[in-house]
């Protein structure tokens, strides 16, 4: 564990990265701070209006915590495109936001959903096919504007996370 600058501690943990190919791969290492004032952790109910206010509770946390303008609009979209995906994928269920400081220089941004439409598409399928269609660029767009982007799904359960430079 160590200290950091943004008033908390460091702690590795593991957690599962889907590298762009096929399944899961094996636990690659974070950092996540220990400080729970460190760690915003909200809930949305499963409708289009909760949208704004996921932005802006994110842009809020970030500026709060020293976060630039180019990483903070990056993130608002990131959530943006996440908990739309989530909303389109479980209409009517509620979602949850969760972003922490992985290190100095990076924020993880998370979307949590429960779905009984499965998984999202592979990282081979992120891309801007169409640019006329209403649907399917969300996770290319996230994939643009991130370091790393997983994918984790089990049991309906499905969390996206944004790796993203402040």
């Amino acid at each position: 564990m160590r200290a950091c600058d943004r008033g908390g501690a460091y702690a590795s943990v593991p957690y599962v990265s889907q590298a762009g190919h096929g399944p899961l791969t094996a636990p690659e290492t974070i950092a996540i701070m220990l400080d729970p004032s460190a760690t915003l952790d909200r809930h949305y109910e499963g409708e289009a209006a909760t949208l704004r206010a996921a932005r802006r509770d994110v842009l809020s946390w970030l500026d709060e915590r020293g976060a630039d303008e180019a990483a903070k609009q990056r993130a608002a979209l990131i959530v943006s495109e996440l908990a739309t995906n989530a909303l389109q994928a479980s209409p009517g269920q509620t979602y949850t936001v969760q972003v922490v400081f992985v290190d100095d220089e990076h924020a993880a941004i998370s979307v949590r959903n429960h779905t009984s439409g499965g998984r999202p598409p592979a990282h081979e399928h992120w891309h801007l096919t169409d640019r006329t269609s209403l649907r399917g660029r969300g996770l290319a767009i996230v994939k643009s504007l991130s370091e790393d982007v997983t994918v984790d799904s089990d049991h309906g359960e499905v969390v996206v996370t944004a790796r993203i430079r402040l």
